[in-house]
């Protein structure tokens, strides 16, 4: 029920910015079929509805984009927290995978990094 949160609030965004644009237009086509000011009311509700669904929608949205970017920082810090904790005998193959993560053996190499600097 609670694993991917954040994949299921987006979806959730989606579908209530889906309700909220069809409530939108059904309401705007009631008006439409109304007399004198009905009919601008109706246009307004036409045009506004959409936006103000989409815009709403947006804000959920981002909010489980939030959560997903959050569970996988959380998931690659326990990731890297491990591998740093390993025995002294592990350290040179721990450098290995840490290196090849990042695709590069000098950002682990902090002296060698430093020197550049220079």
């Amino acid at each position: 029920m609670y694993e991917n949160i954040g994949m299921k609030i987006k979806n959730l965004s989606k579908l209530i910015f889906g309700l909220e644009t069809a409530l939108a237009i059904i309401i705007a086509l009631i008006y439409l079929f109304g007399e004198g000011i009905a009919i601008f009311i109706g246009l307004l509700i036409l045009i506004i509805g959409p936006i103000v669904a989409w815009l709403s929608s947006l804000v959920l949205y981002g909010f489980g984009e939030l959560i997903d970017k959050t569970s996988e920082v959380a998931k690659n810090t326990r990731y890297f927290k491990k591998m740093l904790s390993s025995t002294e005998d592990d350290k040179e193959e721990t450098k290995e995978k840490i290196s090849t993560t990042f695709k590069t053996n000098e950002i682990m190499d902090i002296p060698k990094r430093n020197k550049k600097g220079d």
